[in-house]
């Protein structure tokens, strides 16, 4: 993943201005629609503290990708009455916002820009008290995803994925995937090792 053409973000001491607005083409009088978000974006730059030469800077590229047709979105960055970045977006942002602080806010722009990323989240559960002689039990818990689209939130497996430490299990458990979501089913054991404890 290539990110340098946030290069000039880091090059200019802050504090920045970051705009994401969007700008699609596909809706009646765009020019009319994008004047309107970023009047509101201008606003709530003002009440942060944004002085008005770094305000008409953002002005003066707010909705220039006339050439863009369809749906997408703007990233803009400025600081010192300078503008730093513009960039396109691929898709318009989730909501308008608008940020004045110490450091660029440039997370939304990397994130439409990068490849889709499969996941499997996983998180294990023990239960019992913290002794080796405890008979506890052990629960896995496991989604799949892709990120950026979707965020790791874990859902729960049924009671079948619930291993009792130092008892080998009398069957063990598979998790099938199903539309993203763990649900587990009796198969062959896999758990192996002394004492019926499993071998990770």
């Amino acid at each position: 993943m290539r990110l340098s053409f946030l290069e000039p973000l880091y090059a200019e001491p802050g504090p920045f201005a970051s705009v994401y607005l969007d700008t699609s083409r596909d809706v009646e009088h765009p020019e009319r629609a994008i004047a309107l978000r970023w009047q509101r974006l201008r606003d709530r730059l003002t009440r942060q503290g944004a002085d008005r030469a770094l305000l008409q800077v953002l002005e003066e590229v707010v909705g220039a990708d006339t050439a863009v047709p369809g749906m997408h979105g703007q990233a803009i960055f400025a600081a010192h009455g300078t503008l730093v970045l513009d960039g396109e977006l691929p898709r318009p942002p989730t909501h308008d916002s608008a940020r004045y602080g110490t450091l660029p806010d440039a997370m939304p722009l990397v994130t439409q820009h990068v490849p889709e990323i499969p996941y499997l989240a996983v998180t294990v559960h023990y239960g019992g008290l913290p002794t080796a002689e405890t008979h506890g039990w052990v629960t896995l818990d496991a989604e799949t995803g892709t990120w950026p689209a979707s965020k790791p939130r874990v859902s729960g497996c049924t009671s079948g994925s619930r291993w009792r430490p130092g008892t080998a299990p009398r069957s063990g458990w598979a998790i099938n995937w199903t539309n993203g979501r763990a649900a587990s089913t009796p198969t062959r054991s896999s758990w192996a090792g002394t004492s019926g404890r499993p071998t990770y």
